[in-house]
Protein backbone atom coordinates (compact mmCIF):
# COMPACT_ATOMS: atom_id res chain seq x y z
CA UNK A 1 0.00 0.00 0.00
CA UNK A 2 0.94 3.42 -0.11
CA UNK A 3 1.10 3.76 3.72
CA UNK A 4 3.76 1.39 3.80
CA UNK A 5 6.57 2.85 1.70
CA UNK A 6 6.21 5.79 4.49
CA UNK A 7 8.22 3.43 7.12
CA UNK A 8 6.48 4.69 10.37
CA UNK A 9 4.08 7.19 9.15
CA UNK A 10 2.86 8.36 12.31
CA UNK A 11 6.44 9.45 13.89
CA UNK A 12 6.09 10.70 17.07
CA UNK A 13 7.82 14.52 17.13
CA UNK A 14 9.64 15.28 20.81
CA UNK A 15 7.78 18.24 22.76
CA UNK A 16 7.60 19.03 26.43
CA UNK A 17 4.36 17.93 27.13
CA UNK A 18 2.81 16.01 24.13
CA UNK A 19 3.68 14.04 20.86
CA UNK A 20 2.35 14.25 17.88
CA UNK A 21 1.93 12.53 14.41
CA UNK A 22 2.51 12.55 10.58
CA UNK A 23 -0.91 11.58 10.46
CA UNK A 24 -2.30 13.55 7.11
CA UNK A 25 -1.67 11.70 3.72
CA UNK A 26 -4.04 11.83 1.01
CA UNK A 27 -4.73 8.61 -0.48
CA UNK A 28 -6.89 8.97 -3.04
CA UNK A 29 -4.77 11.56 -4.50
CA UNK A 30 -1.95 8.63 -4.28
CA UNK A 31 -4.47 6.43 -6.27
CA UNK A 32 -5.46 8.73 -8.78
CA UNK A 33 -1.75 9.28 -10.28
CA UNK A 34 -1.34 5.64 -9.89
CA UNK A 35 -4.19 5.09 -11.95
CA UNK A 36 -2.42 7.24 -14.28
CA UNK A 37 0.85 5.82 -14.49
CA UNK A 38 -0.56 2.62 -15.07
CA UNK A 39 -2.94 4.10 -17.84
CA UNK A 40 -0.21 5.46 -19.47
CA UNK A 41 2.51 2.44 -19.19
CA UNK A 42 -0.15 -0.11 -20.07
CA UNK A 43 0.72 -2.04 -16.98
CA UNK A 44 -1.54 -4.85 -16.46
CA UNK A 45 -0.26 -6.39 -13.07
CA UNK A 46 -1.53 -5.77 -8.98
CA UNK A 47 -0.63 -3.19 -7.43
CA UNK A 48 1.58 -5.28 -5.32
CA UNK A 49 3.82 -6.41 -8.06
CA UNK A 50 4.39 -2.60 -9.25
CA UNK A 51 6.94 -0.23 -8.46
CA UNK A 52 5.95 3.22 -9.38
CA UNK A 53 6.51 6.60 -8.29
CA UNK A 54 4.99 9.05 -7.78
CA UNK A 55 4.51 12.49 -5.55
CA UNK A 56 3.59 11.77 -1.90
CA UNK A 57 3.58 14.65 0.81
CA UNK A 58 2.75 13.86 4.71
CA UNK A 59 2.48 16.31 7.26
CA UNK A 60 0.95 16.23 10.87
CA UNK A 61 -2.65 17.32 11.67
CA UNK A 62 -1.24 18.99 14.42
CA UNK A 63 0.25 23.30 13.51
CA UNK A 64 2.45 25.72 15.97
CA UNK A 65 2.77 28.76 16.19
CA UNK A 66 4.28 29.19 20.16
CA UNK A 67 7.23 27.51 21.58
CA UNK A 68 10.44 26.16 19.76
CA UNK A 69 9.48 22.48 17.93
CA UNK A 70 11.74 20.33 17.04
CA UNK A 71 11.57 16.52 14.67
CA UNK A 72 14.05 14.58 13.44
CA UNK A 73 13.72 12.06 10.45
CA UNK A 74 16.04 9.64 9.04
CA UNK A 75 16.72 8.84 5.38
CA UNK A 76 17.16 5.30 5.76
CA UNK A 77 16.39 3.46 2.39
CA UNK A 78 17.63 4.39 -1.66
CA UNK A 79 17.46 2.47 -4.56
CA UNK A 80 19.36 3.36 -7.79
CA UNK A 81 17.28 5.78 -8.68
CA UNK A 82 16.57 7.16 -5.86
CA UNK A 83 20.61 7.82 -5.10
CA UNK A 84 21.00 8.86 -9.08
CA UNK A 85 18.46 11.69 -9.01
CA UNK A 86 17.28 12.08 -5.59
CA UNK A 87 14.16 13.72 -5.40
CA UNK A 88 12.47 14.34 -1.51
CA UNK A 89 11.73 17.67 0.49
CA UNK A 90 11.92 18.24 4.27
CA UNK A 91 10.34 21.54 6.05
CA UNK A 92 7.33 22.84 7.20
CA UNK A 93 3.70 24.24 5.69
CA UNK A 94 0.87 26.68 6.78
CA UNK A 95 -1.58 24.77 5.67
CA UNK A 96 -2.50 20.83 4.69
CA UNK A 97 -6.32 20.72 3.66
CA UNK A 98 -5.07 19.01 0.34
CA UNK A 99 -4.03 15.95 1.90
CA UNK A 100 -7.03 15.66 4.09
CA UNK A 101 -8.85 12.95 2.69
CA UNK A 102 -12.34 14.37 2.10
CA UNK A 103 -10.69 17.16 0.02
CA UNK A 104 -12.58 17.44 -3.27
CA UNK A 105 -9.92 19.06 -5.33
CA UNK A 106 -7.29 16.36 -4.83
CA UNK A 107 -6.55 16.14 -8.22
CA UNK A 108 -4.95 19.05 -7.69
CA UNK A 109 -2.09 18.33 -5.49
CA UNK A 110 1.20 18.46 -6.92
CA UNK A 111 4.54 19.06 -4.86
CA UNK A 112 4.73 21.03 -2.13
CA UNK A 113 5.11 24.36 -4.73
CA UNK A 114 1.56 23.93 -5.01
CA UNK A 115 -0.71 26.78 -3.68
CA UNK A 116 -2.69 24.85 -1.30
CA UNK A 117 -0.08 24.43 0.75
CA UNK A 118 0.30 27.74 1.61
CA UNK A 119 3.80 29.32 3.38
CA UNK A 120 6.40 26.60 2.38
CA UNK A 121 9.86 26.23 3.27
CA UNK A 122 11.71 23.27 2.31
CA UNK A 123 15.32 21.77 2.21
CA UNK A 124 15.32 19.73 -1.68
CA UNK A 125 17.35 16.58 -1.85
CA UNK A 126 17.84 17.10 -5.20
CA UNK A 127 18.76 20.66 -5.69
CA UNK A 128 20.38 20.73 -2.00
CA UNK A 129 19.08 24.29 -1.12
CA UNK A 130 16.23 25.71 0.57
CA UNK A 131 13.23 27.31 -1.21
CA UNK A 132 10.15 29.13 -0.17
CA UNK A 133 6.96 28.95 -1.79
CA UNK A 134 3.81 31.78 -0.59
CA UNK A 135 0.65 30.52 -2.35
CA UNK A 136 2.80 28.78 -5.38
CA UNK A 137 5.14 31.18 -5.89
CA UNK A 138 8.67 30.87 -4.57
CA UNK A 139 11.94 31.23 -5.04
CA UNK A 140 15.15 29.95 -3.81
CA UNK A 141 16.17 31.22 0.03
CA UNK A 142 19.32 29.40 0.67
CA UNK A 143 21.48 28.62 -3.06
CA UNK A 144 23.96 25.36 -2.79
CA UNK A 145 26.90 28.25 -1.90
CA UNK A 146 25.59 28.66 1.10
CA UNK A 147 25.13 25.07 2.20
CA UNK A 148 27.69 23.68 4.63
CA UNK A 149 28.22 20.60 2.38
CA UNK A 150 27.80 21.57 -1.16
CA UNK A 151 28.42 18.35 -2.77
CA UNK A 152 25.50 16.16 -1.09
CA UNK A 153 22.21 17.55 0.51
CA UNK A 154 20.99 14.19 2.74
CA UNK A 155 22.26 10.75 1.73
CA UNK A 156 21.23 7.41 2.99
CA UNK A 157 21.11 6.99 7.10
CA UNK A 158 21.35 10.61 7.45
CA UNK A 159 19.55 12.13 10.07
CA UNK A 160 17.86 15.41 9.83
CA UNK A 161 16.60 17.48 12.71
CA UNK A 162 14.38 20.32 12.02
CA UNK A 163 13.72 22.93 14.23
CA UNK A 164 10.69 25.64 14.57
CA UNK A 165 11.22 28.68 16.85
CA UNK A 166 7.79 30.45 17.25
CA UNK A 167 9.29 32.54 19.72
CA UNK A 168 12.36 34.39 17.04
CA UNK A 169 10.25 32.89 13.94
CA UNK A 170 13.33 31.20 12.37
CA UNK A 171 13.78 27.92 11.05
CA UNK A 172 17.06 25.81 11.18
CA UNK A 173 17.79 22.32 9.46
CA UNK A 174 20.60 20.32 10.91
CA UNK A 175 21.88 17.15 8.90
CA UNK A 176 23.44 14.73 11.28
CA UNK A 177 23.70 17.18 14.19
CA UNK A 178 25.24 20.31 13.01
CA UNK A 179 23.44 22.75 10.57
CA UNK A 180 23.00 22.88 7.17
CA UNK A 181 23.65 26.61 6.14
CA UNK A 182 27.39 27.89 6.83
CA UNK A 183 28.11 29.84 10.00
CA UNK A 184 25.21 28.26 12.24
CA UNK A 185 22.75 30.44 10.46
CA UNK A 186 19.35 30.49 10.79
CA UNK A 187 16.36 30.83 7.67
CA UNK A 188 14.16 33.69 9.00
CA UNK A 189 10.20 33.03 8.59
CA UNK A 190 9.18 35.78 6.41
CA UNK A 191 5.51 34.67 7.38
CA UNK A 192 4.93 35.04 11.38
CA UNK A 193 1.92 34.56 14.07
CA UNK A 194 0.39 31.90 11.40
CA UNK A 195 0.27 28.07 12.34
CA UNK A 196 3.00 25.70 10.58
CA UNK A 197 2.83 21.87 10.31
CA UNK A 198 6.04 19.69 9.63
CA UNK A 199 5.74 18.23 6.17
CA UNK A 200 8.19 15.42 4.40
CA UNK A 201 7.65 14.87 0.73
CA UNK A 202 9.06 11.96 -1.55
CA UNK A 203 8.66 10.75 -4.88
CA UNK A 204 10.65 7.49 -5.74
CA UNK A 205 8.82 4.16 -4.75
CA UNK A 206 11.96 3.07 -3.13
CA UNK A 207 12.60 6.13 -0.39
CA UNK A 208 11.91 5.20 2.93
CA UNK A 209 12.30 7.58 5.93
CA UNK A 210 11.69 6.99 9.68
CA UNK A 211 11.07 8.87 12.43
CA UNK A 212 13.57 9.18 15.25
CA UNK A 213 11.66 9.72 19.15
CA UNK A 214 14.40 9.96 21.00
Amino acid sequence: SLHSIFENCYPFLQLTTESIKFDRFNTKYGNAIYNVILRATNICRPMSEVNLSCHRVFSTSVAYKRGVVQWRVKYIEIDKQSSKAPYGAIGIISQNKALCAEWADYQQLQWLNHRTFGSVIYWDQACNCIYSYEAGKGKVLRSKKKMKDMQHSYQQNDVITVILNCKRWTLRILKNGENILRDNECIDIVRKNVKYYPVVAFYHHGDSYRAIVS
